[in-house]
């Protein structure tokens, strides 16, 4: 099992990030899968690491339920993603905290066993037509 990986100027790229209060938060009111594919986008780039949000289900309008974040390795596997950046993101906390601490355990998903995807950021784990 390999664990995601951010590259190695990743803290100095979230720093910079960071220090525009480009993405401090954003996600204060909630999110959508469009702000996910906004922002995590930005947050690859920078750090490396492909994050994702799982919804609870995707319908013919938008995604929706309960969601949660994870980083998709080179397998597939979703990792929970923990530390600091839920908090910035949503405007709680002024810094994202280490890029390392991000990454934590891995779950019981793989990206090719949920029925739904955007092919950006955006996953679903069930899909309602």
């Amino acid at each position: 099992m390999s664990r995601p990986h951010s590259n190695a100027n990743a803290d100095s790229a979230v720093s910079e990030l960071a220090a525009s209060r480009h993405l401090y938060g954003r996600f204060t009111d909630g999110y959508t899968e469009e702000g996910i594919n906004s922002v995590f986008s930005d947050l690859s780039e920078a750090t490396g690491l492909d994050l994702v949000c799982l919804w609870q289900f995707h319908d013919a309008i938008c995604c929706g339920g309960e969601s949660q974040w994870y980083a998709e390795d080179d397998h597939g596997r979703l990792w929970e993603l923990n530390g600091d950046l839920y908090a910035w993101l949503s405007g709680h906390q002024q810094q994202p905290g280490p890029v390392a601490d991000w990454v934590g355990v891995t779950s019981d998903y793989r990206a090719e066993s949920l029925p739904w995807s955007d092919g950006e950021h955006n996953y679903a784990k069930q899909q309602r037509t």
